[in-house]
């Protein structure tokens, strides 16, 4: 998406509130969940309802004077905004089991310091946490069809690359079976092994 901003019109009774009578909030989609840090590796695919209403908070805008900018966007009930792109929720997924092995690592490097149930307490709570984030994660795919079928795509292009270039391939089978193990693994990581077939 190209257009990766947008304006917020508040109510009436909110427009003097805080130090600006600011009828319009503008906001950038990398403030909606600035707690997840977007950076290049997660496309943002923002799909917001405007019919729907929305609580968030205001701040000075950083460059532009007397503008006010919008951040933790929700929709008026707390229900998170879809923000991502399906493999954007992928790159969370692995980061959270990623930091889950950190975590646990730690804990067990740091066992003799500790009794058996500290030690089952703190893997608990790092097992509960990365779950957290996984879920969040899969959460933000809207359209799991959708998903999935991009998904294939991509595995359809790589088979495509392997034959275009079958000359220069070496174990044409291994590599086939390679990519199509990559999409199903994504495709479970993120929950849509509804869609394999």
């Amino acid at each position: 998406m190209d257009k990766m901003y947008g304006v917020l019109v508040q109510d009436s009774q909110y427009h003097t509130i805080g130090p600006f009578n600011q009828e319009k909030v503008f906001f950038h989609f990398i403030n909606i969940y600035p707690e997840i840090r977007i950076n290049e590796d997660i496309k943002l695919d923002p799909v917001i309802d405007v019919k729907k209403r929305f609580q968030f908070q205001a701040r000075k805008h950083s460059t532009q004077e007397g503008v006010l900018e919008g951040f933790n966007l929700r929709y008026e009930g707390g229900e998170d905004i879809p923000l991502i792109h399906w493999s954007g929720s992928l790159v969370l997924v692995r980061r959270a089991k990623a930091k889950l092995g950190h975590d646990l690592y730690d804990i067990l490097s740091k066992s003799s310091e500790k009794d058996t149930k500290q030690i089952a307490k703190e893997i608990d709570n790092a097992i509960a946490t990365c779950n957290k984030r996984v879920v969040w994660a899969k959460e933000q795919i809207i359209n799991p069809r959708k998903a999935a079928k991009e998904r294939k795509a991509r595995f359809g292009n790589e088979i495509y690359e392997l034959l275009w270039n079958i000359a220069r391939v070496d174990n044409i089978q291994r590599r086939t079976d390679e990519a199509y193990n990559r999409c199903l693994e994504d495709l479970s990581a993120l929950g849509l092994s509804e869609f394999q077939s």
